[in-house]
């Protein structure tokens, strides 16, 4: 699927989704928009717009036209991200809120359900958001998997937890296993309390230098299938190099499960991590073959 690959808030588009709404029916099945689609929905909604970029050089590029636009200067641009801060170095930004044109920062995720966007204290340098100026351009990197940046209410999520909580009491743990469009609510810490994300060497060795939310904010990184890295012509060397530079100090683990190479590992970062060594509640006495 394709992420935020245009530009939503031509009329065009909104009378074309429209149109196709009121031709189902009030009592035809819901039709379920992508996430990445349902926030550009909302956010140009409520009055945002949104541009999508394949790299950095386009960022720039992008940045400068909006500056050109609306007749807005660098060197009266608010930011307190550091990170931001050294990418353009060489200017010496506004530290007061008056007197500025915009305020550029990065942010936390995108908040598909009502296209909000969450910031933290880092980007807002403790200031209230009225505290700020009118004008925001907002950016958000969103490494090897897009749809991580984008959450959605985990609500319904939680309360089927809760019940299988309340029937099931002797559980040490409840995985939930994320894919395709639910890829979003795996790493909110409203839904889990241990994240493993993994990725597959079948999409080469690029793929832990991507970065993105789940490759460098999991609690375990499993890079699984390497048994088929010389099939492809991956190079496991540099995805455990880039692994290493990416995740810091946050562990990671190679696994082949034709093998059980590094089954046990991930295993014990579970016990470890997430039960804290603590015995089982129950044990199975029979397990069927």
């Amino acid at each position: 699927m394709k992420f935020f690959q245009r530009f939503l808030g031509k009329k065009s588009s909104s009378k074309k989704t429209s149109d196709s709404f009121e031709e189902r029916g009030k009592f035809m099945p819901e039709i379920k928009i992508p996430l990445d689609e349902k926030f550009t929905i909302n956010f140009n909604s409520n009055g945002g717009k949104f541009l999508y970029c394949e790299n950095f050089q386009e960022v720039i590029k992008n940045l400068y036209l909006i500056m050109e636009e609306n007749k807005w200067a660098i060197d009266k641009t608010l930011i307190y991200d550091t990170d931001l801060k050294h990418i353009f170095n060489a200017i010496n930004f506004p530290v007061k809120t008056d007197n500025v044109d915009f305020f550029l920062s990065t942010c936390e995720y995108l908040i598909a359900d009502d296209g909000s966007i969450l910031i933290c204290s880092k980007q807002l340098a403790e200031n209230k958001l009225k505290e700020l100026p009118e004008n925001m351009v907002i950016g958000l990197a969103t490494g090897g998997c897009p749809h991580t940046a984008v959450r959605e209410d985990p609500s319904i999520n939680l309360a089927v937890i809760e019940e299988i909580e309340t029937k099931y009491d002797d559980l040490d743990l409840i995985i939930i296993e994320s894919g395709g469009d639910n890829v979003t609510t795996t790493f909110s810490p409203a839904l889990a309390d241990y994240t493993i994300y993994i990725v597959d060497v079948s999409g080469g060795d690029k793929y832990p230098r991507k970065g993105g939310l789940g490759i460098e904010t999991s609690d375990l990184l499993v890079i699984n299938k390497i048994d088929l890295a010389p099939t492809i012509g991956a190079d496991l060397n540099v995805m455990e190099r880039d692994a290493k530079i990416v995740r810091k100090n946050k562990p990671y683990v190679l696994v082949n499960c034709k093998t059980d190479q590094g089954v046990e590992q991930v295993a014990q970062h579970i016990i470890h991590d997430v039960l804290f060594d603590e015995p089982p509640k129950n044990m199975l006495t029979q397990v069927k073959p």
